[in-house]
Protein backbone atom coordinates (compact mmCIF):
# COMPACT_ATOMS: atom_id res chain seq x y z
CA UNK A 1 0.00 0.00 0.00
CA UNK A 2 1.44 3.95 -1.38
CA UNK A 3 0.94 5.82 1.03
CA UNK A 4 2.47 9.42 0.47
CA UNK A 5 2.84 10.77 -3.13
CA UNK A 6 3.61 14.30 -3.01
CA UNK A 7 1.18 15.79 -0.87
CA UNK A 8 -1.42 13.16 -1.60
CA UNK A 9 -2.53 10.39 0.82
CA UNK A 10 -3.48 6.67 -0.71
CA UNK A 11 -5.53 4.90 1.73
CA UNK A 12 -6.01 2.09 -0.74
CA UNK A 13 -4.26 -0.15 -3.28
CA UNK A 14 -3.02 1.87 -6.53
CA UNK A 15 -1.73 0.92 -9.73
CA UNK A 16 0.03 3.47 -11.89
CA UNK A 17 -0.04 2.40 -15.94
CA UNK A 18 2.26 5.52 -16.90
CA UNK A 19 6.22 6.38 -15.22
CA UNK A 20 6.42 7.95 -11.93
CA UNK A 21 8.75 10.80 -11.44
CA UNK A 22 10.11 11.74 -8.13
CA UNK A 23 11.18 15.21 -8.55
CA UNK A 24 13.92 16.69 -5.55
CA UNK A 25 12.18 19.85 -4.28
CA UNK A 26 15.79 21.22 -3.68
CA UNK A 27 17.87 20.05 -7.10
CA UNK A 28 14.57 19.85 -9.55
CA UNK A 29 16.47 16.03 -10.34
CA UNK A 30 13.55 13.96 -11.59
CA UNK A 31 14.29 10.37 -11.13
CA UNK A 32 12.22 7.63 -12.93
CA UNK A 33 10.38 4.94 -12.17
CA UNK A 34 8.90 2.72 -15.08
CA UNK A 35 8.45 -0.64 -16.17
CA UNK A 36 9.74 -2.72 -19.46
CA UNK A 37 8.94 -6.55 -20.26
CA UNK A 38 9.53 -8.41 -17.13
CA UNK A 39 11.26 -5.60 -15.08
CA UNK A 40 10.96 -2.58 -12.77
CA UNK A 41 13.28 0.40 -13.77
CA UNK A 42 14.80 3.02 -11.83
CA UNK A 43 16.66 5.71 -13.79
CA UNK A 44 19.07 8.19 -11.83
CA UNK A 45 18.67 12.16 -13.11
CA UNK A 46 22.09 13.43 -13.21
CA UNK A 47 26.01 12.52 -15.05
CA UNK A 48 27.18 12.50 -11.48
CA UNK A 49 27.24 9.81 -9.12
CA UNK A 50 24.40 8.75 -8.04
CA UNK A 51 22.80 5.64 -6.20
CA UNK A 52 19.82 4.43 -4.82
CA UNK A 53 20.06 4.03 -1.07
CA UNK A 54 17.53 2.54 1.89
CA UNK A 55 18.13 3.94 4.98
CA UNK A 56 16.82 3.19 9.04
CA UNK A 57 14.40 5.90 10.14
CA UNK A 58 17.01 8.55 11.77
CA UNK A 59 20.24 7.17 10.17
CA UNK A 60 21.48 9.56 7.41
CA UNK A 61 24.40 7.20 6.32
CA UNK A 62 22.76 4.29 4.10
CA UNK A 63 22.56 1.09 5.41
CA UNK A 64 22.15 0.16 1.94
CA UNK A 65 23.91 2.12 -1.15
CA UNK A 66 23.57 1.08 -4.38
CA UNK A 67 26.27 3.59 -6.90
CA UNK A 68 24.00 3.23 -10.75
CA UNK A 69 26.80 5.54 -11.83
CA UNK A 70 29.71 3.26 -10.89
CA UNK A 71 28.07 -0.18 -10.49
CA UNK A 72 29.16 0.42 -6.52
CA UNK A 73 27.34 -1.46 -3.73
CA UNK A 74 27.65 -0.60 -0.33
CA UNK A 75 26.30 -2.64 2.30
CA UNK A 76 26.59 -0.82 6.12
CA UNK A 77 25.74 -2.45 9.54
CA UNK A 78 27.05 -0.06 12.13
CA UNK A 79 24.80 -1.18 14.97
CA UNK A 80 27.07 -3.84 16.69
CA UNK A 81 24.65 -6.71 15.73
CA UNK A 82 27.91 -8.83 13.36
CA UNK A 83 25.95 -7.63 9.98
CA UNK A 84 26.04 -7.45 7.49
CA UNK A 85 26.07 -10.70 6.53
CA UNK A 86 25.97 -12.25 2.46
CA UNK A 87 24.38 -16.02 1.95
CA UNK A 88 23.49 -18.16 -1.00
CA UNK A 89 21.34 -20.56 -1.18
CA UNK A 90 20.05 -23.15 -3.80
CA UNK A 91 17.23 -25.75 -3.13
CA UNK A 92 17.41 -27.87 -6.36
CA UNK A 93 17.94 -31.42 -6.44
CA UNK A 94 21.12 -31.24 -8.82
CA UNK A 95 24.60 -31.58 -8.14
CA UNK A 96 25.87 -28.27 -8.79
CA UNK A 97 25.55 -25.36 -6.82
CA UNK A 98 25.73 -21.69 -6.03
CA UNK A 99 28.25 -19.51 -7.96
CA UNK A 100 30.02 -16.44 -8.31
CA UNK A 101 31.73 -15.34 -10.96
CA UNK A 102 34.23 -11.98 -11.58
CA UNK A 103 34.52 -11.23 -15.15
CA UNK A 104 36.84 -8.50 -16.32
CA UNK A 105 36.44 -7.24 -20.03
CA UNK A 106 38.03 -4.77 -21.90
CA UNK A 107 35.91 -2.58 -23.94
CA UNK A 108 36.71 -0.09 -27.28
CA UNK A 109 34.44 1.36 -28.70
CA UNK A 110 31.24 -0.36 -27.26
CA UNK A 111 33.32 -4.25 -28.10
CA UNK A 112 35.27 -6.08 -25.86
CA UNK A 113 38.60 -6.49 -26.88
CA UNK A 114 41.76 -8.90 -26.31
CA UNK A 115 42.82 -9.03 -22.82
CA UNK A 116 46.47 -7.99 -21.83
CA UNK A 117 49.44 -10.01 -19.61
CA UNK A 118 49.22 -9.15 -15.90
CA UNK A 119 45.51 -7.69 -16.09
CA UNK A 120 43.77 -7.93 -12.58
CA UNK A 121 40.30 -9.55 -12.98
CA UNK A 122 38.95 -9.16 -9.07
CA UNK A 123 40.45 -7.97 -6.24
CA UNK A 124 39.53 -8.75 -2.34
CA UNK A 125 40.53 -6.52 0.21
CA UNK A 126 40.21 -7.15 4.00
CA UNK A 127 40.04 -3.24 5.78
CA UNK A 128 40.24 -2.32 9.17
CA UNK A 129 41.63 -0.18 11.33
CA UNK A 130 44.84 -0.02 13.24
CA UNK A 131 45.46 1.29 16.98
CA UNK A 132 46.32 5.01 15.74
CA UNK A 133 42.60 4.43 14.10
CA UNK A 134 44.11 4.49 10.42
CA UNK A 135 42.64 2.42 8.00
CA UNK A 136 44.86 -0.05 6.84
CA UNK A 137 44.46 -3.82 4.36
CA UNK A 138 45.08 -6.25 6.56
CA UNK A 139 44.96 -8.93 4.00
CA UNK A 140 43.80 -9.21 0.39
CA UNK A 141 43.46 -12.29 -2.40
CA UNK A 142 43.85 -11.13 -6.32
CA UNK A 143 43.23 -13.09 -9.41
CA UNK A 144 45.41 -12.10 -12.48
CA UNK A 145 45.75 -12.92 -16.02
CA UNK A 146 49.46 -14.26 -16.77
CA UNK A 147 49.44 -14.73 -20.35
CA UNK A 148 46.89 -14.07 -22.69
CA UNK A 149 47.58 -15.73 -25.81
CA UNK A 150 45.08 -17.68 -27.03
CA UNK A 151 45.23 -21.33 -26.43
CA UNK A 152 47.97 -20.53 -24.49
CA UNK A 153 46.15 -18.91 -21.40
CA UNK A 154 47.56 -19.02 -18.11
CA UNK A 155 46.37 -17.26 -14.52
CA UNK A 156 47.94 -16.31 -11.37
CA UNK A 157 46.21 -16.02 -7.96
CA UNK A 158 47.73 -14.21 -4.92
CA UNK A 159 46.58 -14.33 -1.52
CA UNK A 160 48.65 -11.32 0.39
CA UNK A 161 48.80 -10.17 4.39
CA UNK A 162 50.23 -7.47 5.79
CA UNK A 163 53.53 -7.90 7.64
CA UNK A 164 56.06 -5.16 9.09
CA UNK A 165 59.87 -4.68 8.60
CA UNK A 166 59.90 -3.02 12.23
CA UNK A 167 58.89 0.41 10.89
CA UNK A 168 56.61 0.16 7.62
CA UNK A 169 53.62 -2.60 7.23
CA UNK A 170 53.24 -4.01 3.58
CA UNK A 171 50.96 -6.74 1.87
CA UNK A 172 53.35 -9.42 1.29
CA UNK A 173 52.65 -13.11 -0.45
CA UNK A 174 51.72 -15.82 1.85
CA UNK A 175 50.55 -17.80 -1.39
CA UNK A 176 51.69 -17.73 -5.08
CA UNK A 177 50.25 -19.18 -8.11
CA UNK A 178 50.87 -19.44 -11.43
CA UNK A 179 49.68 -21.83 -14.30
CA UNK A 180 52.08 -22.40 -17.64
CA UNK A 181 51.49 -20.76 -20.77
CA UNK A 182 53.24 -23.97 -22.53
CA UNK A 183 54.13 -26.76 -19.53
CA UNK A 184 50.63 -27.82 -18.00
CA UNK A 185 52.01 -27.71 -14.93
CA UNK A 186 51.37 -24.65 -11.75
CA UNK A 187 54.28 -23.12 -9.72
CA UNK A 188 53.63 -22.29 -6.16
CA UNK A 189 55.40 -20.33 -3.92
CA UNK A 190 54.27 -20.23 -0.14
CA UNK A 191 55.68 -17.96 2.35
CA UNK A 192 57.83 -14.57 2.13
CA UNK A 193 61.34 -14.06 3.17
CA UNK A 194 64.29 -15.92 3.92
CA UNK A 195 63.14 -16.66 7.69
CA UNK A 196 59.33 -16.93 7.24
CA UNK A 197 58.20 -20.73 8.48
CA UNK A 198 55.72 -23.10 6.59
CA UNK A 199 54.05 -25.45 8.98
CA UNK A 200 52.96 -28.72 7.46
CA UNK A 201 50.79 -30.56 9.71
CA UNK A 202 50.00 -33.89 8.22
CA UNK A 203 52.04 -35.52 5.17
CA UNK A 204 53.64 -34.46 2.27
CA UNK A 205 53.71 -36.73 -0.63
CA UNK A 206 56.22 -36.43 -3.35
CA UNK A 207 56.82 -38.60 -5.90
CA UNK A 208 54.24 -41.32 -4.28
CA UNK A 209 55.91 -41.06 -1.77
CA UNK A 210 54.77 -39.59 1.56
CA UNK A 211 56.36 -37.52 4.41
CA UNK A 212 55.53 -36.70 7.65
CA UNK A 213 58.69 -35.53 9.88
CA UNK A 214 62.35 -34.67 9.32
CA UNK A 215 64.50 -35.61 11.92
CA UNK A 216 67.23 -33.22 13.35
CA UNK A 217 70.46 -33.38 15.12
CA UNK A 218 69.80 -36.56 17.93
CA UNK A 219 67.17 -38.09 16.32
CA UNK A 220 66.62 -41.07 14.37
CA UNK A 221 63.65 -42.72 13.44
CA UNK A 222 63.74 -45.77 11.35
CA UNK A 223 60.68 -44.73 9.06
CA UNK A 224 60.34 -44.43 5.56
CA UNK A 225 57.96 -41.50 6.42
CA UNK A 226 60.97 -39.49 8.00
CA UNK A 227 63.58 -37.19 6.36
CA UNK A 228 67.07 -36.41 7.81
CA UNK A 229 68.89 -33.24 8.21
CA UNK A 230 72.71 -33.18 7.55
CA UNK A 231 73.81 -33.40 11.70
CA UNK A 232 71.48 -36.03 12.05
CA UNK A 233 72.97 -38.10 9.17
CA UNK A 234 76.69 -37.01 10.74
CA UNK A 235 75.26 -37.84 14.73
CA UNK A 236 73.46 -41.72 12.63
CA UNK A 237 77.26 -42.22 11.03
CA UNK A 238 79.10 -41.15 14.48
CA UNK A 239 76.77 -43.59 16.40
CA UNK A 240 77.36 -46.59 14.01
CA UNK A 241 80.96 -46.00 13.98
CA UNK A 242 81.51 -46.57 17.83
CA UNK A 243 81.46 -42.87 18.58
CA UNK A 244 84.19 -41.76 16.59
CA UNK A 245 84.19 -39.46 13.26
CA UNK A 246 83.97 -41.90 10.31
CA UNK A 247 84.95 -40.45 6.49
CA UNK A 248 84.99 -41.78 3.33
CA UNK A 249 88.12 -44.49 4.06
CA UNK A 250 90.87 -44.18 2.95
CA UNK A 251 90.50 -40.24 3.16
CA UNK A 252 90.61 -37.99 5.38
CA UNK A 253 89.89 -34.15 4.24
CA UNK A 254 93.58 -33.07 4.21
CA UNK A 255 95.62 -36.29 3.92
CA UNK A 256 95.58 -39.50 1.57
CA UNK A 257 97.97 -41.84 2.71
CA UNK A 258 99.49 -44.36 0.38
CA UNK A 259 100.95 -47.71 1.84
CA UNK A 260 103.99 -49.39 0.35
CA UNK A 261 101.82 -52.36 -0.79
CA UNK A 262 100.31 -50.27 -3.54
CA UNK A 263 103.56 -49.55 -5.52
CA UNK A 264 104.07 -51.73 -8.44
CA UNK A 265 107.95 -52.68 -10.02
CA UNK A 266 108.35 -51.38 -13.70
CA UNK A 267 109.14 -53.86 -16.69
CA UNK A 268 112.84 -53.17 -16.36
CA UNK A 269 114.54 -55.63 -14.51
CA UNK A 270 111.63 -58.25 -14.37
CA UNK A 271 111.61 -58.88 -11.00
CA UNK A 272 109.05 -58.21 -8.42
CA UNK A 273 109.33 -55.42 -5.19
CA UNK A 274 110.49 -57.48 -2.08
CA UNK A 275 109.49 -56.77 1.35
CA UNK A 276 112.18 -55.58 3.09
CA UNK A 277 111.73 -57.02 6.62
CA UNK A 278 116.24 -57.53 7.72
CA UNK A 279 115.97 -54.81 10.21
CA UNK A 280 114.55 -54.94 13.46
CA UNK A 281 111.09 -53.55 13.81
CA UNK A 282 111.22 -51.97 10.31
CA UNK A 283 109.06 -52.69 7.53
CA UNK A 284 108.70 -51.77 3.50
CA UNK A 285 109.61 -52.24 0.41
CA UNK A 286 112.77 -52.30 -1.87
CA UNK A 287 114.05 -52.82 -5.41
CA UNK A 288 116.46 -55.35 -6.74
CA UNK A 289 119.04 -53.08 -8.82
CA UNK A 290 119.77 -49.84 -9.05
CA UNK A 291 118.13 -48.97 -12.20
CA UNK A 292 114.26 -50.20 -10.75
CA UNK A 293 111.74 -47.63 -11.15
CA UNK A 294 108.07 -48.62 -9.03
CA UNK A 295 104.60 -46.58 -9.36
CA UNK A 296 101.54 -45.79 -6.61
CA UNK A 297 98.74 -44.86 -8.89
CA UNK A 298 95.94 -43.22 -6.40
CA UNK A 299 92.13 -42.27 -7.18
CA UNK A 300 91.25 -38.76 -5.57
CA UNK A 301 88.30 -37.87 -3.71
CA UNK A 302 85.70 -35.87 -6.27
CA UNK A 303 86.29 -32.37 -5.36
CA UNK A 304 89.04 -32.00 -4.75
CA UNK A 305 93.06 -31.30 -6.06
CA UNK A 306 96.41 -33.18 -5.23
CA UNK A 307 98.89 -30.56 -3.65
CA UNK A 308 101.64 -31.95 -2.30
CA UNK A 309 103.23 -35.35 -2.22
CA UNK A 310 106.03 -36.95 0.13
CA UNK A 311 107.07 -40.23 -0.05
CA UNK A 312 108.58 -41.99 2.92
CA UNK A 313 112.32 -43.90 2.56
CA UNK A 314 115.55 -45.05 4.48
CA UNK A 315 117.44 -42.46 2.17
CA UNK A 316 116.48 -39.03 0.77
CA UNK A 317 117.77 -39.16 -2.75
CA UNK A 318 117.29 -36.40 -4.88
CA UNK A 319 114.95 -36.33 -7.74
CA UNK A 320 113.72 -39.52 -7.15
CA UNK A 321 109.81 -38.99 -6.94
CA UNK A 322 107.83 -37.62 -9.85
CA UNK A 323 104.04 -37.06 -9.20
CA UNK A 324 101.96 -37.02 -12.63
CA UNK A 325 98.42 -36.28 -13.68
CA UNK A 326 96.70 -40.06 -14.74
CA UNK A 327 93.57 -40.96 -17.22
CA UNK A 328 92.15 -44.21 -15.83
CA UNK A 329 90.62 -44.81 -19.47
CA UNK A 330 93.58 -44.01 -21.88
CA UNK A 331 96.73 -44.76 -19.94
CA UNK A 332 97.68 -40.90 -20.12
CA UNK A 333 99.61 -39.11 -17.68
CA UNK A 334 100.64 -35.96 -19.22
CA UNK A 335 97.66 -33.62 -18.98
CA UNK A 336 99.04 -31.53 -15.99
CA UNK A 337 102.99 -30.96 -15.80
CA UNK A 338 104.89 -32.96 -13.86
CA UNK A 339 106.80 -32.04 -10.53
CA UNK A 340 109.64 -33.95 -9.61
CA UNK A 341 111.46 -34.22 -6.05
CA UNK A 342 113.38 -35.62 -3.28
CA UNK A 343 112.80 -38.75 -1.01
CA UNK A 344 111.23 -37.64 1.86
CA UNK A 345 111.10 -34.11 1.00
CA UNK A 346 107.26 -32.67 0.91
CA UNK A 347 107.22 -31.95 -2.45
CA UNK A 348 104.92 -28.82 -4.00
CA UNK A 349 103.82 -29.83 -6.91
CA UNK A 350 101.42 -28.71 -9.65
CA UNK A 351 97.88 -29.12 -8.76
CA UNK A 352 96.27 -32.02 -10.04
CA UNK A 353 92.40 -31.38 -9.84
CA UNK A 354 90.38 -34.98 -9.35
CA UNK A 355 87.86 -35.61 -12.58
CA UNK A 356 85.60 -38.05 -13.66
CA UNK A 357 88.69 -39.36 -15.78
CA UNK A 358 91.84 -37.91 -13.83
CA UNK A 359 93.71 -39.22 -10.81
CA UNK A 360 97.56 -38.97 -9.93
CA UNK A 361 100.04 -41.71 -10.29
CA UNK A 362 103.28 -40.94 -8.16
CA UNK A 363 107.06 -42.61 -10.24
CA UNK A 364 109.66 -43.66 -7.52
CA UNK A 365 113.15 -44.39 -8.90
CA UNK A 366 115.49 -45.07 -5.56
CA UNK A 367 118.60 -45.67 -7.40
CA UNK A 368 119.40 -48.52 -5.00
CA UNK A 369 118.36 -51.70 -4.29
CA UNK A 370 119.20 -51.01 -0.64
CA UNK A 371 116.47 -48.12 -0.31
CA UNK A 372 113.40 -49.03 1.67
CA UNK A 373 109.90 -47.18 0.74
CA UNK A 374 107.66 -46.86 3.80
CA UNK A 375 105.09 -45.47 1.63
CA UNK A 376 103.91 -41.76 0.55
CA UNK A 377 101.49 -38.91 2.20
CA UNK A 378 99.26 -36.88 -0.85
CA UNK A 379 98.08 -33.32 0.63
CA UNK A 380 94.69 -32.66 -0.58
CA UNK A 381 92.64 -29.50 -0.97
CA UNK A 382 89.58 -28.81 -2.37
CA UNK A 383 89.22 -27.17 -5.42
Amino acid sequence: MIKYIGQHIFDFISRFRNDIYIVNKDTDKKHKISTSTNSLDATIDGASVSGVRLLRESQTDPVFDFNVGRAYLNIKDDTGGGNPNMSLTTGANIASGTSITFTKGRISGGSIVAGQDDDVINTIGYKSYNDAVEALTFAQVQAQIADASDTDEAGKYTIQVATSNGTTSSLRNALYAEGSPSADDVDVTVGHGTTSIVTVPGFISIGGHTINDIDVAGEFVDSDEHLMTAAAIDDRINAAGGGSSVTADPFSTTVIKILPNQFVINDDAGRPLFVEDDTSNTLGVRCFGTTDEMYAWQKLPTGYKATHVQVHASASTSSAVTARSYNYQTGADNAVSETTGDLNANIDITDIPSSATQDLVIKVAPASGSTIIFGATVTIATI
